[in-house]
């Protein structure tokens, strides 16, 4: 029960900080004159950083991170100049998430837990970017909401022992687990589909379900299994995608994969889950820069190849279920 309302809290969390800074971000925006500078710098600090402050989570694990980066976001609702903001709002994301990743891999057996935890920032994301550019000023309101969101996160408290990890580490699967990781980034900023424009928060919720139902069906059928068949699935939905349906099955499938990486990825680098956590995390970020660069779609072709080098990676789990 207590592993169950300390779930709740950081989920909540992770909805409550994308969204501020999606919000945040995107409402000052037009202060720049290189806005793509800005959004790099936000999410090398957001995402890339959580690669080193890993590290020293591991070093220091009973200390709350994720308290430490919900003030930072707090902090960058004043109105600071613009990169300070970024510098901060990016920080605090990076801050937020591993210190309540990490300790969800440590303490909380299987995946369901993990997909349950991400799921929700990918609402966060969408919903604060569509109302950034509204008449709205939502900054007290998210400062009000942040505190709350500091309180509640002093009473967690999660139980429970970690899954055994792997005995001999596998290079290979660490390796296909990382390019997994940047393929879905990148397939994320850029499926071929026609009417996702005018259905965002449908394509979000396809992918908010996928990575929940991700973490549930690796603890039902095992890693392995889940992973494969739902990337078989989205590659053969995803042949329809211009017809709404088939291409919402295709996303929700193929995000599927995101808490069965970073568990396995966890498993197999012992006694290290933040700098794990904190690697795949990377990944995401690696998987942005095409997009910065201006690769904003690509073709059904190439997407479909996408699915299948996912599906040909994670090939290389064990498959063996969590003990």
């Amino acid at each position: 029960m207590k592993n169950n309302i300390s779930l709740t809290i950081a989920s909540t969390g992770h909805f409550l900080i994308d969204f501020s800074c999606a919000y945040v971000v995107l409402s000052r925006l037009h202060e720049s004159t290189s806005a793509a500078q800005i959004l790099i710098i936000y999410n090398f600090m957001a995402f890339a950083m959580q690669m080193p402050f890993g590290i020293i989570a591991d070093a220091y694990p009973q200390f709350k991170w994720s308290i430490l980066g919900t003030f930072l976001v707090i902090a960058s609702l004043f109105p600071w100049p613009l990169i300070v903001t970024v510098l901060l709002i990016g920080l605090g994301n990076s801050l937020y998430h591993l210190g309540e990743g990490k300790p969800i891999l440590d303490h909380l057996h299987g995946s369901s837990a993990l997909g349950i935890f991400v799921a929700p920032g990918a609402y966060g994301i969408t919903l604060g970017t569509m109302l950034a550019n509204s008449s709205l000023s939502l900054s007290w309101l998210l400062g009000f909401a942040l505190l709350v969101l500091c309180v509640l996160l002093m009473k967690i408290n999660y139980e429970g022992e970690p899954d055994t990890p792997s005995k001999i580490s596998s290079k290979c699967l660490i390796a296909g687990l990382f390019i997994v990781v940047i393929l879905r980034s990148f397939a994320g900023f850029t499926w071929s589909l026609p009417w996702k424009s005018e259905h965002l928060l449908l394509l979000t919720t396809a992918v908010v379900f996928g990575k929940a139902m991700g973490g549930i069906m690796a603890d039902w059928i095992g890693s392995k299994k889940a992973a494969l068949l739902s990337l078989f699935l989205s590659f053969l939905l995803f042949t329809g995608a211009e017809h709404m349906l088939l291409g919402l099955l295709s996303v929700f499938f193929f995000n599927m994969t995101m808490p069965i990486c970073l568990k396995e990825i966890t498993l197999e680098m012992k006694n290290a889950s933040g700098y794990a956590f904190g690697l795949l995390t990377f990944a995401l970020f690696l998987g942005y820069i095409p997009t910065v660069l201006g690769i904003t779609t690509v073709s059904k072709p190439i997407t479909l190849l996408l699915i299948f080098i996912s599906f040909l990676m994670m090939c290389l789990l064990r498959g063996k279920q969590h003990d």
